[in-house]
C-alpha cells in the first residue's frame, strides 16, 4: 500500500503515539459523518504538517484502536493496517469497510 501525504479534512486525521486521547471521540465522529461510498481515516504516527514521527509498537496502536472501537455501540465496522511512509511504521485505521 502506497500511502502519500495528504492534508487533514473532514475524512482524514493525523495523530502522533502521545496524543491519542481523543481516538474513542474520533472514531465515534467518523461513524457518524461518514457518507456512504465515502472512508475516513485516521493516520497514527503522523504530525498534521506531513511529518513523520512513527509509532514505536505497532500491535500496541492497533490493540488500542481495537479497544477503544469495542466501546462503540452500536458496533463500527473498521480496519486498522500498518504501513511504512518515510521509513517508519505508522498505523492507519478507516472506516467503514
Amino acid at each position: 500500500m502506497d500511502i502519500v501525504w495528504q492534508a487533514e479534512d473532514s475524512l482524514r486525521e493525523k495523530k502522533v503515539e502521545s496524543d491519542l486521547k481523543d481516538l474513542l471521540k474520533m472514531m465515534v465522529a467518523f461513524a457518524n459523518s461518514v457518507a456512504p461510498g465515502d472512508t475516513a481515516q485516521i493516520f497514527i504516527g503522523e504530525k498534521d504538517d506531513g511529518t513523520v514521527q512513527g509509532v514505536k509498537n505497532t500491535d500496541n496502536i492497533q490493540k488500542t484502536v481495537t479497544k477503544e472501537a469495542e466501546k462503540i455501540y452500536p458496533e463500527i465496522y473498521y480496519k486498522t493496517e500498518v504501513y511504512e511512509r518515510d521509513g517508519k511504521q505508522c498505523v492507519r485505521s478507516h472506516t467503514p469497510l
